[in-house]
């Protein structure tokens, strides 16, 4: 019975595992415990839709995932460092196994990748 319903449980969950999603994965030696960031899902005209900043997984002690259910009129993504932290090296990792080298900008705080959010299966950031 315990398996049925955890079953059931997994089941009523399902449906956002299939919703397009923008993951952001965080990496740095020495990462904070808290590290305050900020996923900006933009429209065609470049007006924010929502900001978000749910963490899904602090995945090591030197790496976190972000992640958030994309809107279907989100045109663009944008994420934001929002603490002492500065981006290094950002990389948007694309479906087909393409890559895309992502700018970043406001001195170091901001990325948002060029490719369409959809494209986008997962952006790893590098900080200090």
């Amino acid at each position: 019975m315990r398996i049925r319903l955890a079953a059931f449980a997994l089941l009523l969950t399902a449906p956002a595992a299939f919703a397009d999603q923008f993951i952001a994965t965080f990496s740095n030696p020495s990462h904070p415990r808290n590290l305050n960031i900020s996923i900006t899902q933009l429209n065609s005209a470049g007006g924010t839709i929502s900001t978000d900043n749910r963490r899904i997984a602090r995945v090591s002690s030197d790496r976190s995932t972000w992640a958030v259910i994309l809107d279907n009129s989100t045109a663009r993504v944008c994420v934001t460092l929002r603490g002492n932290e500065t981006a290094t090296d950002a990389t948007a990792m694309l479906s087909g196994g393409r890559t895309e080298t992502v700018a970043i900008t406001n001195n170091g705080r901001q990325m948002c990748p060029s490719a369409d959010p959809g494209d986008i299966e997962i952006l790893l950031v590098s900080f200090q």
